[in-house]
């Protein structure tokens, strides 16, 4: 019998037999959606291998445990508010054995104890699992000491992901009723459908299911979850994969709120190179989808004056800008959140949006071109204090304001690292924290932070900014032949966008192509003419290490004024 090391998920249902006693037509309808629109997809992204399930419980296989975890963080966030369905959920590494379907072994007897000592909400993972992770998820756990488990012989140490509490305070509302009462587009992604019977083809249109609603879900002016019902007020994509044999065909569709088909697609591929299919078909709906729902937008409001606009609309109106590539975007996009702030002083996201753009301006050295803006810097920071939860995404634009006002380090670490436990999902946190730690010189961290944010951020308007940062950690890094291609890459994207081409120059100073550098410092001072290494040190607060020295250092060598 073959023996293999794998990364097992254990997961329960709490109380199912008393949830079934109680309404088991509720519970079974309840179970199903959840399968459907959460479970499946989920385990689906994270090429997950369901290999047992007991009504009330499944077993689930994975490669990594960087996958298993993530994977079993998103099913319990998912189900945070969830009035019905509650899980418990273990993860642990370890040998395990197939054999008729199933799985044995200390991988999963581990798992199963773990699972059984977590509370309803709360993932419990072996601390052999633990050292495996990466510093987005480190954070997110805490030392709960070494337990003794039935027929278990070692004690295992665990480590307790605790039950996350609701983002929401009394009255508050959720991110997409938020979103609604601004009057955003609301998007549904309904579970894609398959006739075929293989479980690999099932899994795949899972997977894109996850992929779609993932990428759809990245710009900060559009909501976007997985649902088999969507209303009138939704825009909604439906799809269905087909296959013969090794041939694959996704024939989707997106509708607008009016029930009208606005836009259809088909992607043929083969069942052999499907993970790669899938990435490129993901990227190419999303896209396209992204695009007719801009374009469908922008009309709308461009037919009033920003008299008639609402704040809400106005706040809207200025974040499709801001999704624009183009060097103009940051001014126009400011120009309406600040309209929008005096027509409504309560509207919290317009404070934040507001001082995210004038930071992203000032890392770029355009202050000029924002210059009016500047002085309400500090009153908005304070509304913004006034206005976020601990919990809200924003509470990531006070800490790094805070570090960029203050210059204490610790306290900076300390902060991010608090920001990456509370909400090692978010786009805007992960970006924010990514780049916190190229300020404090610690790459390896930086880098992680920003491929996971990568990810889901690949058609949000904070992509070119996450991809930037990979450039300049990974000069930090010493890996300069990756820092040059992530730097062409946001070129060649956003070709106003300065930190591209101070990082390609320093990649390439250290690379010893001193063409290429001066070429690239060319460009970064005719955008910015008054750059210099100290003004990029110091607007930053860069911690002096040796991280920090050599991405600095590449600068000095390309022909940057000191």
């Amino acid at each position: 019998m073959e023996t293999r090391l794998a990364a097992i998920l254990a997961a329960d249902i709490v109380g199912y037999s008393r949830l079934m006693g109680a309404d088991a037509i509720g519970t079974l309808s309840a179970l199903k959606k959840m399968r459907a629109e959460l479970f499946g997809p989920t385990i689906a992204s994270y090429h997950g291998n369901l290999v047992k399930s007991m009504g009330d419980g499944w077993l689930v296989e994975f490669s990594s445990a960087a996958d298993a975890v993530n994977c079993a963080l998103r099913l319990q966030e998912g189900l945070t508010d969830h009035q019905i369905i509650k899980l418990r959920v273990g993860v642990h590494i370890g040998d395990i054995m197939h054999e008729d379907e199933d799985i044995f072994g200390d991988g999963v007897n581990i798992a199963a104890r773990l699972q059984e000592m977590s509370n309803p909400g709360e993932v419990a993972i072996s601390d052999f699992t633990f050292s495996s992770l990466d510093g987005t998820l480190r954070p997110a756990f805490t030392d709960a000491g070494e337990q003794m488990f039935k027929n278990i012989a070692r004690p295992v140490r665990v480590w307790l992901r605790e039950r996350a509490e609701s983002d929401l305070a009394a009255g508050e509302l959720t991110h997409t009723e938020h979103n609604q009462n601004i009057g955003f587009p609301q998007l549904v992604v309904i579970p894609i459908d398959t006739s075929d019977t293989r479980a690999e083809v099932i899994e795949l249109a899972a997977a894109v299911t996850s992929d779609l609603a993932t990428y759809l879900g990245s710009p900060v002016w559009l909501s976007s979850r997985v649902s088999q019902q969507f209303g009138k007020s939704n825009y909604c994509v439906s799809a269905i994969l087909r296959a013969r044999g090794e041939r694959l065909r996704l024939e989707i569709q997106l509708n607008n709120m009016d029930g009208q088909k606005v836009w259809t697609g088909k992607f043929d591929g083969e069942l052999e190179n499907c993970f790669d299919w899938q990435d490129k078909t993901v990227e190419e709906v999303t896209s396209s989808i992204i695009g007719q729902l801009l374009d469908a937008e922008k009309l709308k409001l461009s037919a009033k004056t920003s008299k008639q606009m609402t704040a809400e609309e106005c706040l809207f109106y200025g974040m499709l800008h801001f999704a624009d590539i183009d060097v103009n975007a940051l001014s126009v996009a400011l120009k309406y959140y600040d309209l929008a702030i005096r027509k409504k002083p309560s509207l919290g996201l317009a404070y934040s949006m507001a001082v995210n753009g004038l930071h992203l301006a000032i890392s770029l050295g355009l202050t000029e071109r924002v210059a009016e803006y500047l002085p309400k810097m500090n009153d908005w920071m304070v509304q913004i204090n006034r206005l976020v939860t601990q919990r809200s995404p924003e509470a990531a634009l006070i800490v790094l304001s805070s570090y960029l006002s203050q210059g204490d380090p610790i306290k900076f670490r300390q902060d991010i690292e608090d920001l990456l436990r509370r909400m090692p999902f978010n786009e805007q946190v992960l970006y924010l924290v990514g780049w916190g730690y190229i300020f404090l010189g610690e790459p390896q961290t930086a880098i992680e932070c920003l491929s996971k944010c990568e990810r889901i951020s690949r058609f949000s308007m904070s992509n070119a900014v996450v991809v930037a940062g990979l450039a300049v950690a990974n000069i930090q890094a010493g890996r300069n032949q990756a820092a040059v291609k992530y730097a062409q890459l946001v070129c060649t994207k956003v070709p106003w966008y300065v930190a591209g081409y101070r990082a390609l120059a320093a990649a390439h100073a250290h690379l010893g192509r001193q063409d290429e550098a001066a070429l690239a410092i060319e460009k970064v001072l005719e955008l910015t003419p008054e750059d210099s290494v100290s003004n990029t040190r110091q607007r930053s607060r860069y911690v002096d290490n040796e991280a920090t020295r050599r991405y600095l250092d590449g600068l000095r060598l390309a022909g940057l004024p000191e």
